[in-house]
């Protein structure tokens, strides 16, 4: 329960949560639409307001004081003794926003982005999404989100998370964004993971040991019957890392344990003998062998996010599945394909290739 509460209080507009131990940690959005004793099987359901205390005011108590002096022959006033005092603003978030706002920050010009080393797009929420829906979830959004420095949002339509210095052209661009630093929305200070905790950059071939290329299968509670190769986290508390260069777990468990959603990386080769796919002479997605990728968020601006990667076993083909249970307790599972194969799927990983191609191709390094 504390971990499904910790995840809604973490998540920009997380209203409420439905649970059930060991089972669902559902986090919902928007106005409570819960109907008590009612369904199969029963949630318990838990507003986010459950989970923090409510907030108290200290009074302030203000006084003047006037001196005088006096003796016992004479009386004598004197002036109100004066304080001078130095009022510095105090800054309160109003409707999602910084108030005042930041020195030097840009918050609501009109236009769009342009083309720029180091900047780009983390991830773009469309219609329909609950940070498009307004102004203040989108900002909330990209405080939440590792390294967003500024988002493009068009009410409704658009809330476009950002990454890296500020690539914003003022009045161009068809349509036109209203345009926010991600400090518009906070009155403490911004941090970027990035830098200083994640390596984005893959620059050398990583060759996997021989055990990570027999097609490792593996079954987890949590992923609701789907077979991964080579999972990553089996079980909320348990790691297997080996067959994936570093930078590849690091993303992975970031997404994982933290919701952080990383930017591409800087610079990207994919691992031996690994499906090499370019969207573009620069972009590209790594999927292990035979496998190719699936873009359920696919954008212009980086479709691979979110992207996983998939593979087919024919039907009657045996699998030797390990399956995980929620205690991490294992059991090897032979078993086979059925009569319509099974689909295998494995992590993906986007960014920009270090050796760029003049055309768009797929390979496989080698």
């Amino acid at each position: 329960m504390a971990v499904c509460a910790a995840l809604c209080l973490a998540t920009a507009t997380c209203t409420n949560i439905y649970f059930i131990q060991e089972s669902n940690c559902n986090l919902h959005y928007g106005p409570n639409a819960f109907n008590n004793g009612i369904g199969n099987p029963l949630f318990q359901f838990y507003d986010v307001t459950c989970f923090t205390c409510p907030k108290t005011s200290t009074p302030t108590i203000s006084s003047s004081t006037t001196l005088s002096t006096s003796s016992m022959s004479k009386i004598s006033t004197s002036a109100p003794a004066t304080t001078s005092t130095t009022v510095t603003a105090i800054c309160n978030t109003v409707s999602g926003l910084a108030s005042p706002a930041p020195t030097g920050a840009i918050c609501g010009a009109r236009g769009s982005s342009y083309a720029l080393a180091g900047a780009g797009t983390l991830v773009s929420y469309g219609q329909g999404s609950p940070y498009a829906a307004s102004l203040a979830a989108c900002g909330a959004q990209c405080l939440a989100t590792s390294c967003c420095t500024s988002i493009y949002f068009i009410s409704g339509s658009y809330c476009n998370l950002h990454y890296g210095p500020n690539a914003f052209g003022i009045n161009t661009g068809n349509p036109l964004f209203d345009f926010y630093d991600a400090s518009c929305f906070t009155c403490g200070s911004l941090s970027c993971s990035t830098k200083t905790s994640y390596n984005m950059e893959l620059t050398t071939v990583f060759t996997p040991p021989s055990q990570c290329t027999q097609g490792a299968l593996t079954q987890m509670a949590y992923s609701i019957g789907s077979i991964w190769e080579n999972a990553i986290i089996p079980v909320p508390a348990s790691t297997i890392t080996s067959c994936y260069p570093t930078q590849f777990a690091d993303s992975v468990i970031a997404s994982a344990v933290s919701s952080s959603i990383l930017p591409p990386f800087a610079e990207l080769v994919c691992p031996l003998k690994w499906e090499t796919f370019y969207f573009n002479s620069t972009y590209i997605i790594c999927c292990p062998t035979n496998f190719s990728p699936l873009l359920p968020n696919y954008n212009g601006k980086r479709p691979g996010l979110d992207a996983i990667c998939t593979s087919r076993i024919f039907m009657d083909v045996l699998m030797d599945v390990t399956s995980y249970n929620a205690t991490a307790f294992t059991t090897v599972v032979a078993t086979s394909a059925p009569s319509n194969g099974a689909i295998v799927f494995a992590n993906a990983f986007d960014g920009t290739a270090l050796y760029p191609r003049a055309t768009a191709a797929t390979t496989t390094a080698t």
